[in-house]
């Protein structure tokens, strides 16, 4: 079985979603779900959306926005960054 890739409207959804059930407060969620969702949207950011795509990773991702308040710019360390939390959270 092989997983479908996410189209930015859907990475765009599922950051809205999983904010929405671990963050209570309105306003930071709002602000964590439109800074990520800048991210992807930025077209500087490339290696960032190609990695959302699949949504393994795309919810590692927002747990390392969400620990980290930033992603790494450069993709080794954000893999560096996903390993590191996927090991930490069990």
């Amino acid at each position: 079985m092989k997983l479908a890739r996410l189209a930015l409207p859907e990475m765009e959804r599922f950051v809205a979603d999983w904010y929405a059930v671990r963050v209570e407060n309105a306003a930071e969620r709002q602000a964590s779900v439109d800074d990520l969702n800048r991210i992807l949207r930025d077209t500087d950011q490339e290696a960032i959306r190609e990695l959302g795509a699949n949504p393994l990773l795309l919810t590692i991702i927002a747990l390392v926005h969400r620990i980290d308040a930033v992603l790494p710019d450069e993709r080794v360390v954000l893999y560096q960054k996903c390993t590191e939390t996927r090991l930490s959270s069990g």
